[in-house]
């Protein structure tokens, strides 16, 4: 993963974390690696994969271009 700042001011307990709050730090880790994987933000926020999947469908400025590894996140503000 990229810089890695996010991570370090992530709180570890995502369950007291507004929606709002965790598409934040979800927008903030794809502006700093656009190539970052759901895994290693899923890693980040401790949660699963699949809650990352559903969390990045409630944010409707992100879309992932291309296929697998060889893609990478568009955010439009």
């Amino acid at each position: 993963m990229g810089g890695g700042n996010v991570s370090r001011n992530v709180s570890q307990d995502v369950s007291r974390m507004s929606l709002e709050e965790i598409e934040n730090i979800i927008k903030d880790m794809i502006k700093e690696d656009n190539k970052v994987s759901r895994k290693d933000i899923a890693m980040i926020l401790g949660v699963s994969e699949k809650a990352i999947t559903r969390y990045i469908k409630e944010i409707p400025n992100i879309k992932y271009v291309g296929k697998g590894k060889n893609g990478h996140w568009e955010l439009n503000d």
